[in-house]
C-alpha cells in the first residue's frame, strides 16, 4: 500500500494531531457515507515506526454507538489493499451494530 491507493480510494490528506497522534506523520481520512448519512469515519495513519525509513500504515476506524464513540485500530499486512481494509471495517461496522455517526438532518 501506498499513499496514492488511499487517495485513489477517496481518502483525504491532512496534518495529524500532533498531541493524540504525534507519532504519525499523515493522516488519511475517508467518510463512509449510507442512505441515512455518513456511517463512520476511516482514519489511517502514515508512520514510520520501525524507523528504518519505510511507511508504515496503522487504521482507526470510529464508530458510533449510542452516545458513545469508539475508536478502534488496526494494524494492516503489507499486502492488504485499501479494499480490503474497506471490507473489514464495514463488516465490523454490522456485527457491533454500529450507529451512524452523523444522520442527513442533524
Amino acid at each position: 500500500m501506498e499513499v496514492k491507493d488511499f487517495l485513489e480510494a477517496g481518502f483525504t490528506q491532512h496534518m495529524p494531531n500532533a498531541v493524540i497522534d504525534g507519532w504519525a506523520n499523515l493522516l488519511l481520512e475517508k467518510k463512509v457515507y449510507g442512505k441515512k448519512g455518513i456511517k463512520y469515519f476511516i482514519h489511517v495513519f502514515r508512520s514510520d515506526i520501525r524507523g528504518d525509513g519505510s511507511e508504515d500504515f496503522t487504521t482507526r476506524l470510529q464508530l458510533k454507538r449510542g452516545k458513545d464513540v469508539i475508536n478502534i485500530d488496526v494494524f494492516p499486512r503489507k499486502d492488504h489493499t485499501v479494499n480490503e481494509i474497506e471490507s473489514l471495517t464495514e463488516m465490523i461496522w454490522k456485527k457491533l451494530g454500529a450507529d451512524y455517526a452523523k444522520l442527513n438532518e442533524e
